[in-house]
Formats: structure tokens, C-alpha cells, sequence
């Protein structure tokens, strides 16, 4: 897969390199080496700007279109997000309380109601 994104991505480069070039060159005075230079400056330019955007828009395009997610899978694509939300809803309401490493860790009210209750 990122050969491919690399492939396409210095396709789009060499081509939008030698346009950029061909039209930068003065047709009336083509040998001129002031312009062939900015010319080719602006080339590179241009190369290398669309070499990076050819990199994410081909990223997108191949991952996008060539590898199906299902939708009960999308936490994969999410980088886990929503994983990393249930599991920090599901882990138990502690609260600290200042006192630093002597004291432990106060319980919520509901934790203390259901303790006092089993009493």
C-alpha cells in the first residue's frame, strides 16, 4: 500500500514539474537563462508542494476506496477513540482527596451509601 502512495505521489510530481517548466519557459526567447531559472525554480516549487499534497491525497484515495472498514470495526480507523472513552466511563468513580500518598482515596457517595448498606 505506501509503495503505491509513494508511486502515485512522484507521479503527480514529475508531472506537475515538467508542465510547470514547459509553460515557465519564454517561447519568444527560450534560451534566455533568467527565466529558464525562475522557471525552473518555480518548477521545483511546485513539485515538491504537490508531491506532499500527492502523498495525503493519494493516502486518502487508497485507504479510502481500496480497504472497506466495516462500520463495527471503524474504531480501528478512529486510532481507538471511542474505545478509550467506554473504558474510562466504565472504571470506578474515585476522587482524590489532597493529603498526598498518606491518605487513600476518598469514594464517591454511592460507593460509601452501598458500604454502609452491606454493614
Amino acid at each position: 500500500m505506501v509503495y503505491w502512495i509513494k508511486k502515485s505521489a512522484r507521479l503527480i510530481c514529475f508531472f506537475v514539474f515538467f508542465i510547470v517548466l514547459i509553460t515557465g519557459i519564454n517561447p519568444n526567447d527560450p534560451f534566455n537563462v533568467i527565466h529558464d531559472t525562475l522557471a525552473l525554480g518555480k518548477a521545483i516549487l511546485a513539485a515538491a508542494l504537490f508531491w506532499f499534497t500527492g502523498f495525503i491525497l493519494s493516502d486518502i484515495v487508497f485507504k479510502g476506496l481500496l480497504e472497506h472498514i466495516d462500520m463495527s470495526e471503524i474504531h480501528i480507523l478512529e486510532g481507538g477513540l471511542m474505545q478509550q472513552i467506554r473504558d474510562e466511563k466504565a472504571k470506578p468513580n474515585i476522587e482524590f482527596v489532597g493529603g498526598g500518598r498518606d491518605k487513600p482515596p476518598k469514594k464517591s457517595g454511592k460507593a460509601l451509601l452501598e458500604k454502609k448498606a452491606t454493614q
